[in-house]
């Protein structure tokens, strides 16, 4: 959660207002994981991007993935789907994520 008084900008690409009614999960990446950025839009590997975002290969490790419904819709600090995106009128969560050196344990 933001600190009290501290504004949550719709930009930061570390907060995603997320579907409240579906099940969500978080997990490491893979290397064969897709997301769709766009409903209509093909979906594409998370490897571009974080090649888009100037991630270095050493850093993804471990880097987390949300899903909801199975269907990866945010990464976070990187790209939110159209899935993740802010509806008038649908309810939903307000998630933060911060990244730390950790990461997930590698299983």
């Amino acid at each position: 959660t933001a600190e009290e008084g501290q504004c949550v900008e719709r930009e930061n690409l570390w907060v995603a207002d997320l579907p409240a009614g579906p099940s969500l999960s978080v997990r490491a990446w893979r290397p064969a994981d897709r997301m769709r950025a766009r409903a209509d839009g093909p979906a594409r590997r998370v490897k571009r991007f974080f090649g888009d975002a100037q991630v270095p290969g050493p850093r993804r490790a471990g880097w987390p993935v949300v899903l909801v419904d199975g269907e990866i819709v945010w990464i976070p600090g990187i790209r939110r789907s159209s899935a993740a995106s802010e509806r008038s009128g649908r309810p939903v969560v307000r998630y933060a994520c911060e990244r730390n050196q950790g990461g997930f344990p590698s299983s």
